[in-house]
């Protein structure tokens, strides 16, 4: 303890505040793009139906909804109740006093009366005129009139599960009256569902906790290298997979784009930017404003040391 250097304010903030800023800065990103993924939804197309379909996140008939009439089965209508008799005809009896010839008679004469319909109350509507009403039948039954047709959503994550799936199943290519196809990026198993589904939902989770790990500076190595391991993957199956199936790389891996227009380019820097940092907490630690720092101490005094 006698030996032990002291540091300086300025050493100290040297090692303190630049964790804190990583932190803050993927705690942002991860936390905004997992509650992203998970949280929110697009709209299934007829452009992207196919790949939902062969990545197993919908099915082909998923997006056809049926609603049946009776939920028993029996479609067949109730039939209208018989017409009453005493309802349909009454009988009057109508007495003829006697005529000019002096001869006097009753007679009876059937007099018809029909009954109307019963019109539906006063402002209820009628359930044959508006669309998704549904009708009462005779029997206690309920037949919807009409089906929504508001369009098929699923979650972002998905769109992950479809780029897993094309990035282990490449179409063939045509090149110069050949066809070939190119090599896959991930293992068949993985790209064959349901891995795929499973896979881009762990990778959204795995953001939305290691970013609220970083925010709070909790497991802060173990954060530092999800987030990093995540980037690496993003930059495999969007950057340097497609660059090597397609050909067109420099130094052998690096996807070779117009080196003059820096927004060709930005993608990939991101992502190389959010590795590095995940990598940095990684090797430098929680710094001093951090949950770890007060659960588990310095770390074997390596922070400051």
């Amino acid at each position: 303890m006698a030996d032990q250097p002291t540091l300086t304010m300025r050493q100290r903030t040297a090692i303190g505040v630049p964790p804190l800023l990583l932190r803050l800065a993927l705690a942002v990103t991860f936390i905004w793009a997992g509650y992203a993924k998970i949280f929110g939804t697009f709209e299934v197309t007829e452009d992207n139906r196919a790949a939902l379909v062969a990545a197993g996140v919908i099915s082909d008939g998923s997006t056809d909804p049926v609603v049946p009439a009776d939920p028993e089965g029996d479609t067949e209508q109730p039939e209208p109740p018989a017409e009453d008799p005493a309802e349909a005809t009454e009988e009057t009896t109508v007495e003829t006093t006697a005529d000019p010839g002096g001869e006097g008679e009753t007679t009876t004469e059937p007099e018809e009366t029909t009954t109307s319909p019963v019109e539906p109350a006063q402002g209820e509507p009628d359930p044959g005129e508006e669309p998704g009403f549904a009708s009462l039948a005779g029997d206690g039954r309920v037949t919807l009139v009409s089906q929504s047709t508001e369009p098929q959503r699923v979650r972002n994550y998905n769109g992950l599960a479809m780029l897993m799936y094309g990035a282990g199943n490449p179409q063939p290519v045509e090149a110069d009256g050949e066809t070939t196809t190119p090599m896959a990026l991930v293992p068949s198993t993985f790209a064959s569902p349901p891995w795929p589904t499973r896979l881009a939902l762990l990778a959204a989770v795995t953001e939305l906790v290691a970013g609220v790990g970083l925010l709070i500076g909790l497991l802060t190595r173990v954060g530092g290298l999800s987030v990093a391991g995540v980037m690496a993957v993003a930059m495999w199956l969007t950057q340097i997979g497609p660059a090597l199936q397609s050909g067109n790389t420099w130094l052998g891996f690096l996807p070779l784009n117009d080196p003059w227009n820096i927004a060709t380019y930005s993608t990939f820097l991101w992502q190389l930017a959010l590795m590095a940092a995940g990598l940095a907490l990684v090797f430098s630690g929680p710094g001093t404003l951090s949950l770890d720092r007060f659960l588990f101490g310095r770390g074997g005094r390596d922070d400051e040391d």
